[in-house]
């Protein structure tokens, strides 16, 4: 996407105040676009001139001093990406999705920058792919809150972890912006996005406002969730709204693809019958900084849809 367009699409986004999914009063006059701020403008046109060091220290100024403009976090990605800082695109990208967010928090971020955000992870997995990794120990009798032990899985398995806080009450919790999955009953209603965001869903039951598979009772299945921040992560929350206890394992992921296997089933969590069902796997800090999480389900393990309402990731953000 040129600057050019990434700019206008911007205007689009955030001119009428209309984000994806908020109401709308057709017959009201439109407000006025806001004009880009002039820093951002000038530093797209530096950007269009070929001089991306340039336009990336202007860009890191003018952020400084106001972090959460939207259209500088998106200019800065497009700037890391011609600058082939994969990564930090991935980062500014997720800021501007969690920039927005703030500004429209009962709704969902753009599609087009999730799709953007989305493409960007797919490109580093694609161009780094993850070693194998030998698989994690099987465990017996997991609770509803798993704590990992000293000799845990993660601290043999991928990248290195350091020892650091098991309590998820000193982490920094954030719930998923985007998500993609092996399959899905419906893109819309059923979709994986309906993972993103805070739990929706009230009651235990069939409900699209959550992401189920394409057929139930059909084998493994998986969703991937992406979060804006990454972070040292110390705990995975899946929040089950209908038929827990098929997850099979869990996996987080850093900025380089890495995958790590942070728990694995079965899941012999009692869960209350009807009732919206929780796992939360503690575990110490890691190393690299966390941005997905991966959750593998065995749809024969738990008869009918099992579906995930929502993911969070605990952890400390820094490198």
């Amino acid at each position: 996407m040129s600057t050019l367009r990434l700019l206008v699409l911007l205007a689009l986004i955030l001119g009428q105040g209309r984000a994806w999914g908020a109401a709308v009063d057709e017959n009201s006059p439109l407000d006025p676009l806001p004009a880009t701020p002039v820093a951002v403008t000038a530093a797209a046109a530096v950007l269009n001139r070929g001089d991306t060091a340039a336009a990336i220290a202007s860009l890191d100024a003018f952020l400084r001093q106001y972090p959460d403009d939207v259209s500088a976090l998106l200019l800065r990605s497009v700037a890391a990406e011609k600058a082939a800082d994969l990564p930090g695109a991935i980062i500014f990208s997720g800021r501007a999705i969690a920039a927005q967010m703030k500004v429209y928090p009962d709704v969902h971020a753009d599609p087009g920058m999730m799709l953007r955000h989305q493409a960007l992870f797919d490109r580093l997995v694609a161009e780094n792919p993850a070693p194998k990794t030998a698989p994690a120990p099987k465990t017996t009798k997991p609770s509803a809150t798993f704590t990992a032990p000293a000799a845990s899985p993660v601290s043999t398995v991928g990248p290195k972890v350091a020892a650091g806080p098991t309590d998820a009450s000193s982490s920094s919790p954030q719930w998923a912006i985007s998500a993609r999955a092996s399959s899905e009953y419906r893109a819309t209603n059923y979709g994986a996005m309906q993972a993103t965001g805070a739990p929706n869903v009230a009651q235990h039951g069939d409900n699209g406002r959550a992401w189920a598979a394409k057929a139930a009772d059909q084998g493994e299945e998986w969703i991937e969730l992406t979060f804006a921040r990454p972070v040292r992560a110390t705990g995975v929350r899946v929040v089950q709204s209908f038929n827990p206890g098929a997850i099979t394992r869990i996996e987080v992921i850093d900025a380089a693809g890495v995958a790590t296997p942070i728990w694995r089933g079965p899941d012999a969590t009692a869960y209350a019958k009807n009732e919206v069902g929780e796992l939360t796997v503690n575990f110490p800090a890691t190393v690299a900084p966390v941005v997905r999480v991966k959750i593998v389900l065995d749809e024969k393990a738990v008869a009918g849809w099992n579906e995930i309402d929502a993911v969070q990731l605990l952890g400390a953000e820094g490198r």
